[in-house]
């Protein structure tokens, strides 16, 4: 358990754009955060609402269980939502 751990920190020490999913880390790798719960949240709706001095905690973490996220400002309060995936733009005659 202490690799684990050691692991989680090391991944936060990096910039979160060169942080990967790791498929074999469970959402209870971060049960002793003071965050869990808003993880647990997004992992079941798909938004939370951490506390400013959290949210790159979180989102490391959830970059970490294979969710991509963006922050989005709503009257003062950091909120927490899937980033939005990119499509290919297909023309009409290909739809057809």
């Amino acid at each position: 358990m202490n690799k684990m751990k050691e692991l989680i920190q090391k991944e936060f020490q990096k910039p979160l754009e060169d942080i990967y999913e790791d498929i074999f880390l469970r959402v209870e790798a971060f049960e002793n955060e003071k965050w869990y719960d808003e993880l647990l949240i997004y992992t079941h709706i798909g938004v939370c609402k951490p506390e400013k001095e959290d949210v790159e905690e979180v989102r490391k973490a959830l970059k970490m269980l294979g969710y991509e996220t963006e922050e989005s400002v709503y009257d003062g309060e950091v909120y927490l939502k899937p980033k939005p995936r990119e499509r290919p733009c297909q023309s009409r005659e290909e739809e057809r």
